[in-house]
């Protein structure tokens, strides 16, 4: 299984986790939005769009990978308390990977943008 959120999903169930999703947490809704008025400010015709969207797609990346670093710590901690932390970095990921999907739809855009 090569997807970090399908095999964070798994593992979870496997060690009795039955919680759909965590609340989120104050600190990553803000960041959340921040995100989101990130993307909102690319104008995808604008000349600069191409770049804006890779720096902002490094940094996507670079926010997932960190959740499933922090995941994979948490699980080799090997802890039913840690169960409720992992699943709300999960949750994280989740985001991070749609809005690394987001992302790759308006650099489609910018790079075509009559389609």
């Amino acid at each position: 299984m090569n997807d970090p959120v399908a095999r964070a999903s798994y593992l979870l169930r496997l060690a009795g986790w039955h919680a759909d999703r965590a609340p989120m947490d104050p600190e990553f809704l803000e960041e959340v939005m921040e995100l989101r008025e990130a993307l909102e400010s690319v104008d995808t015709r604008a000349s600069d769009a191409i770049p804006r969207l890779a720096s902002l797609k490094t940094d996507a990346r670079r926010r997932l990978e960190s959740e499933v670093a922090r995941v994979a710590a948490l699980f080799r901690v090997n802890d039913d308390s840690t169960l409720a932390e992992i699943n709300r970095h999960l949750d994280r990921m989740r985001y991070h990977r749609r809005y690394l999907e987001e992302l790759d739809r308006l650099e489609d855009r910018a790079f075509d943008p009559d389609a």
